[in-house]
This record gives structure tokens, C-alpha cells and sequence, in this order.
């Protein structure tokens, strides 16, 4: 009998021992070296990769040498353009028009205009009619300069209150600039073209600094994926010798949502390989991203944006072990 329970015992911790398995799951993985060009839209274009653009502002100042000449005084002068979604009909403003923008700084139109009504489209959009024109400061002063980078849009004056003030609007079409009061500073040509460049420099990498550090959750922004744009230098100060340099500018940080993004360069044939598995893309935001239209390209005017796109990147699967558990939890070996 002791032999019997014995045996009965050693047979049942046995196989209980060595009723186990052992599982090696291995992840898919797919090397796709990256060598392409992307065009992509800010309009969510069918067919078309999406990109996010997020303007960051700011100014740097540096001081240089510099002569004071007379006291002069100038208004600030430039371009706008107006839209016109009030009505079909074309709508006359005459010359000395106020408009103004957030600061309520007043500028005016330098003659009388008629900007053309707005049209609708076949999906029944409208499109408003628009004019670019000339404009000039109320008064004169630095105050008045605007950069076309960081302004807002300016509103008719007189329509303040009405059901036209909204419906007509204006933007920058340049920069309004040249205006001064004061005694005019000279610095040297040469120089202040160095400094300019060297303040737009450090302007960039500042604004950067910001840009990436407010990339959300599941988008990429490359170290080439930003368009930056810039004031004229403004001259100030007020001793004798020398002079302040401004420089003001934005810079927008151009986004690509993660998932899309890999789509678009490795194919949906590798991503669909993967089936219902979930997987992830080293490589992907270390690619090198050269933006090959910068002159054609405006991330304010919601343009077509194409860059040249280059590197490695590997899909690897991502095994859900929390999920083999749970259906693996109580089964028996022969299950």
C-alpha cells in the first residue's frame, strides 16, 4: 500500500511538474529604408497626407553703434487686402476708410475702392471677394509698423456695430512699415544686415525651443518641418551713439500625425500586414525632412506643402502579452 500511495504521489506532483509550456513569441519585423517625397495639404485633401501648422511669435533686440541724424517723422505705409462676404454685389469704400486691429491703432485707405462681392461655390461655400490696396497710418510713430507674420485682421471702423462689420475683414498683404518719430538713427549697411541675420538666427532657434516643446500626443515635428518669417528691422534708442535692432517674426511648426504619416512612407500594404496587431515605427521621427517648395509655401495661406523625406525606419509588432494571459489563464495543457 505504501509502495502504491508512494508511486500515486510521485506520479501526480510529476505531472503536474511537467505539464507546463513554454511560449517564444518572436514580433513581426519589417525594415523599409525611406526615400521619398510627400506633398501634403493643410485642407485634408482625399488621397493627400494631412500636416498641422502652429504659429509661435516672438522679437529678439540687439545693440550696435550707431549716428543720430534730425529728428524726422514718418507714417507707416503698406498693403492690405480686403474681403468682402457681406454681400454678391461689389461694395465702394472711399478713400480715408478707417480700419483697425486689436491695438486700435487707426490706419486708412489711401483712395476710394469698390471690392468685388462674394461668389458661392458648387458645395455652397462662399468665397468672398477680395481686393488688395494701398494704406497708410492715422499718425505717425514706430508704433504703427505691423509685420504681416504676427497681425491680426483689421475691421472697418465705421461699420462697428452693424451686421457689415463682420462680414468685411482685412489682412496684411505686406508689411506696414516706415513709420518713425524722432530722431532718425543711422547704423552701418553692412552691419546691420549681419545683425539682422544673426537676430533672425536666434530668433528661430528660440522659437523652436517652444515649438517642440508643444508637439501633442501622436504627432512628429521633424527639425526641417518649419517656415519662419520676419519683420524689417526696427532702429530705436535714445543715446547718441548708439542703437537697438528689433527684430520681430513667426515661426509655424509644420505637424504630421504619427499614424498617417507611416502609412504614407512605408505603404499600406506592410502597416496592413500586421492585421488587428498594433505595432510601433523606430526610426520614423528621426528621419531627415528637407522641405523642397520653401519659396512657394505658406503655412498662413493654407498652401500645398512637399518635402523630400529620407532615412529607416523598421515596424515591429507589438506582442499583447496582457492579452494572451487572460485567454491562456486555467486552460490545460492539452488546451
Amino acid at each position: 500500500v505504501l509502495v502504491v500511495v508512494g508511486v500515486a504521489i510521485t506520479g501526480y506532483v510529476a505531472s503536474i511538474y511537467f505539464s507546463r509550456a513554454t511560449f517564444t513569441i518572436v514580433p513581426v519585423t519589417l525594415p523599409v529604408p525611406i526615400d521619398t517625397t510627400i506633398v501634403a495639404t493643410a485642407t485634408g485633401t482625399p488621397g493627400y497626407l494631412s500636416y498641422k501648422a502652429v504659429p509661435f511669435t516672438g522679437s529678439v533686440q540687439a545693440v550696435v553703434p550707431a549716428t543720430t541724424g534730425a529728428s524726422i517723422s514718418t507714417k507707416a505705409s503698406g498693403s492690405v487686402t480686403i474681403y468682402n462676404s457681406y454681400a454678391k454685389e461689389s461694395q465702394r469704400l472711399t478713400a480715408g476708410t478707417r480700419l483697425a486691429g486689436d491695438s486700435g491703432l487707426i490706419y486708412k485707405l489711401t483712395g476710394s475702392v469698390v471690392v468685388p462681392g462674394y461668389t458661392v461655390s458648387s458645395k455652397g461655400t462662399t468665397i468672398p471677394g477680395a481686393l488688395t490696396v494701398p494704406v497708410i497710418a492715422d499718425q505717425a510713430g514706430a508704433d504703427y509698423n505691423l509685420s504681416k507674420a504676427t497681425a491680426s485682421t483689421l475691421k472697418i471702423v465705421a461699420y462697428q456695430g452693424g451686421p457689415r462689420y463682420d462680414a468685411f475683414s482685412a489682412r496684411l498683404a505686406t508689411d506696414i512699415s516706415g513709420g518713425f518719430a524722432g530722431q532718425k538713427k543711422t547704423v552701418d549697411k553692412t552691419l546691420l544686415a549681419s545683425t539682422t541675420s544673426d537676430l533672425q538666427t536666434a530668433l528661430i532657434a528660440q522659437l523652436l525651443v517652444k515649438a517642440k516643446a508643444a508637439v501633442p500626443d501622436g504627432y512628429i515635428m521633424y527639425d526641417g518641418a518649419y517656415k519662419a518669417s520676419f519683420s524689417a528691422p526696427v532702429l530705436s534708442g535714445t543715446t547718441t551713439s548708439s542703437a537697438t535692432v528689433s527684430v520681430s517674426g513667426t515661426l509655424y511648426s509644420l505637424l504630421f500625425k504619427a499614424s498617417d504619416l507611416t502609412v504614407k512612407l512605408v505603404g499600406a500594404e506592410k502597416v496592413d500586414s500586421f492585421n488587428a496587431f498594433p505595432y510601433r515605427a523606430p526610426g520614423l521621427e528621426s528621419l531627415t525632412f528637407t522641405l523642397t517648395n520653401p519659396k512657394d509655401f505658406s503655412p498662413a495661406a493654407q498652401s500645398t506643402l512637399i518635402a523630400h523625406v529620407k532615412g529607416d525606419v523598421t515596424l515591429i509588432g507589438i506582442i499583447p502579452t496582457d492579452t494572451l494571459k487572460y485567454k491562456l489563464a486555467g486552460l490545460s495543457l492539452a488546451q
